[in-house]
C-alpha cells in the first residue's frame, strides 16, 4: 500500500515538475526584445547541453573578434594622423560607439545562450543594440551624407533627417519599456522602430547600389581632386553597400528566429538546429556590419595618407 502511494505520489510529483519545466522559462527575442509569454522552444533549446555549448562559444568568439578589430582600427588610425584626440571626432566616436556597442550585444547573446541569468541577459542586449542600432544609422548618414546630397532630392533629405530622429527616439523604447515593465510600449516601439530601421537600411542598400554602378565610369574619366573626392565616395559607396546587406541579414535571421522562438506552434526538437542556424548567422551579420565599416574608415585614412 505505502509502495503504491509513494508511486503515485512520484508519478503526481514528475508531472508537476515537466509542467513546470515547459512554461517557467519565458522566451526572448535573440537581439534587443523580451517577449511576453511562455513557450516551450525554449525550455527545448535549454535541454540541448551540445548546441548551447557551442552556440555560446562562437557568440564568445565574434565578440573578442569584433573588440580586437576595433582596437586595431583605433591603433591604426592614431598612428596615420599621430592624434589620440582624432579618435574623438564626431564620426570615429559614432564608428567606435557601434562597434564597441556590438561587442556588447554579441556578448550578450552569448550570456542568454548560456542563461547565466536570463533576465540581465536581455536587459544587456536590449541596452546594447540600442546604443548599437542609432550609431549605425546617424554614421551611416553623416559618412554617406555627401552621395546621399548627390543622389537625392532636397526633399528626400529632409525626410530621411526626420526619419533618423525618430528612430534615435523610438530604438530607445524597447529598454526603456523593459525598464517600467509596459508589455504595451514595449511591443508598440518594436514594431515602429523595427518597420523604420529597415526602411533606413532599403534606402541606404538602393542609395548605394545606384551610386556605385552610376559613378564608375566617371571616376575614370576625371582626374585631380575632383578624382579623389570620386574614389572617396566609391570606397563609402562600396563598403556601405556590404554593411546595408549584412544588416538585412540580420533583419531576416531575427525574425525567422523571432518566430521559431516565439510564433511557431508545435515547436519540436528539430527546430533547434534551425534556430540556432539562424542565431549565428544573424550574429555574424553583426559582425560583418561592423567589419564592412571599419574597413571602409581604414580605406578612407589610407586614401587620404596617399594623398599628402
Amino acid at each position: 500500500m505505502n509502495d503504491t502511494v509513494a508511486m503515485v505520489s512520484f508519478s503526481i510529483a514528475a508531472k508537476e515538475h515537466r509542467k513546470n519545466n515547459a512554461t517557467i522559462l519565458h522566451c526572448s527575442l535573440p537581439l534587443s526584445y523580451i517577449a511576453t509569454k511562455s513557450c516551450r522552444m525554449e525550455a527545448l533549446l535549454r535541454a540541448d547541453l551540445d548546441y548551447v555549448a557551442n552556440v555560446g562559444t562562437v557568440q564568445c568568439a565574434f565578440a573578442v573578434v569584433a573588440a580586437m578589430a576595433g582596437i586595431g582600427l583605433d591603433v591604426y588610425i592614431v598612428t596615420s594622423s599621430g592624434r589620440l584626440s582624432i579618435l574623438f571626432a564626431p564620426k570615429n566616436l559614432l564608428l567606435n560607439t557601434m562597434v564597441f556597442s556590438g561587442c556588447g550585444v554579441l556578448a550578450a547573446h552569448a550570456y542568454f545562450t548560456f542563461l547565466v541569468d536570463g533576465s540581465m541577459a536581455r536587459m544587456l542586449t536590449a541596452f546594447f543594440a540600442a546604443i548599437m542600432e542609432i550609431s549605425y544609422i546617424w554614421y551611416c548618414y553623416l559618412r554617406s551624407l555627401g552621395i546621399f546630397q548627390n543622389m537625392s532630392s532636397p526633399k528626400v533629405l529632409f525626410v530621411l533627417e526626420y526619419t533618423l530622429w525618430t528612430e534615435t527616439a523610438l530604438c530607445l523604447g524597447p529598454f526603456i519599456s523593459m525598464l517600467f515593465k509596459s508589455t504595451f510600449a514595449f511591443n508598440l516601439t518594436v514594431a515602429i522602430s523595427g518597420a523604420l530601421l529597415f526602411a533606413l537600411d532599403t534606402f541606404f542598400f538602393v542609395t548605394f547600389t545606384m551610386y556605385v554602378f552610376r559613378k564608375t565610369i566617371q571616376t575614370i574619366e576625371v582626374k585631380g581632386m575632383e578624382k579623389l573626392t570620386l574614389r572617396m565616395f566609391q570606397i563609402i559607396a562600396r563598403y556601405g553597400l556590404a554593411c546595408s546587406l549584412s544588416c538585412l541579414v540580420v533583419v531576416v535571421s531575427f525574425i525567422t528566429s523571432m518566430y521559431l522562438l516565439d510564433f511557431k506552434p508545435d515547436a519540436r526538437s528539430e527546430d533547434i538546429p534551425v534556430y540556432y542556424a539562424f542565431i549565428i548567422l544573424m550574429d555574424a551579420g553583426l559582425l560583418g556590419m561592423g567589419f564592412a565599416l571599419m574597413t571602409m574608415k581604414a580605406k578612407l585614412t589610407n586614401l587620404n595618407r596617399s594623398t599628402v
